[in-house]
C-alpha cells in the first residue's frame, strides 16, 4: 500500500510540476516526513510546524541520564581546578602500562634519581642506565595498546561537552517550571514553533553526530569512577554501565545523527541542507609525551 501511495505522489508532482529538482525537493521532502512519522512518541507536526512534546520527552530523559556522567567528569578532567584536572587525564594515559612500568615512572623524580646516582659506583653509567630505562617506558606509548587512546579520549571530550550544553533552557520552551535539579517535578510539555527551537536542535546535532559509546571510552569512564571512588567502586560502576547502555539506545534512533538530521531539514524545509561540523582531532597521547620527556630531560640536566 505503501508503495502504492508514493507511486500516485510521484506522478502528482510529475503532472503538477515541471521542474526536476523540484520534484526530487518535494520527494526527498516526503521521505523525511515519513521517517519521522516512524519515531514514537512523535516529534514533528507540519504545517504550521512545531516540534511535539514527544522530542521534549526523550530529550528530557536523556539530559537526566546526563546527570552522573557530568558530575563524574566534572570531578575529574573536567575539573575546575587546572593541576586536578590534569592529574586526571595523566591517570588515562598512565593506567595503560604493565603494573610495574607504571610504578617505574614514578621513580623519574629529581629527588630520586639523584639518590640512586650518588649511591652508586659510577654515577655516569647509572645516568646511563636511568635514562635506558625512561626510554623503554618512551616505548610503551607507541604499542597497541595505546593505538586507539586519542580516538576514545577525544570521545570523552565530546561526552564532555554534550553533557555541559544547556538542556534545561531548551526544555524551558516546552515547560518553563521545569527544573533538572528538581527530580520529582513531573513535566507539562506543550508543542514548539519549530523555528524557536530550531537552533538548539542544531547544537545538540553537532555534539551528537560523530559521539561514539564505544568500550574504550566505557573503559575511561569506569577507570576514573574507579580513581576517585574507591569505597563503593563497583556499584557505582554498575550504574555507569546502565546509563552508557540507555545512551546507546537513545543514539541508535531516537537522538541519532539521522533522526536529528531529518528534524532539522524538515523544520528548514530544505532535504539536502547539511550543516558543519567541527572534525577537529586533539592527540592528547602526544602532548603527554612530551611533557614526559621535557620533564625528565629538565631533571637529567639539573642532576
Amino acid at each position: 500500500m505503501a508503495g502504492l501511495i508514493d507511486a500516485i505522489r510521484d506522478l502528482m508532482d510529475n503532472l503538477f510540476h515541471r521542474d526536476p529538482k523540484e520534484i526530487q525537493k518535494r520527494k526527498e521532502l516526503r521521505r523525511i516526513a515519513d521517517y519521522l512519522k516512524s519515531i514514537r512518541p512523535f516529534y514533528y507536526k507540519p504545517g504550521n510546524p512545531v516540534v511535539l512534546p514527544g522530542f521534549a520527552s526523550i530529550l528530557y530523559d536523556f539530559a537526566k541520564l546526563l546527570l552522573p556522567i557530568y558530575e563524574l567528569l566534572s570531578k575529574t578532567i573536567a575539573n575546575q581546578d587546572p593541576k586536578l584536572s590534569g592529574l586526571y587525564k595523566n591517570y588515562l594515559v598512565e593506567s595503560r602500562l604493565p603494573g610495574k612500568e607504571r610504578d617505574k615512572l614514578k621513580t623519574f623524580t629529581y629527588e630520586l634519581i639523584q639518590e640512586r646516582i650518588l649511591n652508586s659506583v659510577s654515577p655516569e653509567a647509572e645516568l646511563k642506565l636511568v635514562g635506558n630505562e625512561f626510554q623503554s617506558i618512551i616505548k610503551l606509548f607507541s604499542t597497541p595498546e595505546f593505538g586507539n587512546f586519542d580516538i576514545e579520549y577525544n570521545q570523552l571530550e565530546k561526552i564532555k561537552s554534550l553533557c555541559k550544553l544547556d538542556y534545561e533552557k531548551i526544555l524551558n520552551l516546552f515547560d518553563p517550571k521545569l527544573r533538572l535539579t528538581t527530580p520529582k517535578y513531573k513535566p507539562s510539555f506543550s508543542p514548539v514553533p519549530a523555528e524557536d527551537i530550531l537552533n538548539d536542535i542544531l547544537d545538540l546535532y553537532y555534539l551528537i553526530w560523530s559521539t561514539e559509546l564505544s568500550l574504550g571510552v566505557e573503559k575511561n569512564l569506569l577507570l576514573l569512577l574507579e580513581r576517585l571512588n574507591k569505597t563503593n567502586a563497583e556499584a557505582s560502576k554498575l550504574s555507569i554501565r546502565r546509563i552508557i547502555n540507555r545512551l546507546q539506545q537513545l543514539f541508535k534512533k531516537h537522538l541519532s545523527p539521522t533522526t536529528l538530521l531529518f528534524l532539522i531539514r524538515a523544520i528548514k524545509e530544505d532535504p539536502f541542507y547539511t550543516p558543519k561540523v567541527d572534525k577537529e582531532m586533539h592527540f592528547y597521547l602526544e602532548t603527554y609525551k612530551k611533557k614526559l620527556i621535557d620533564q625528565f630531560q629538565h631533571t637529567r640536566d639539573r642532576i
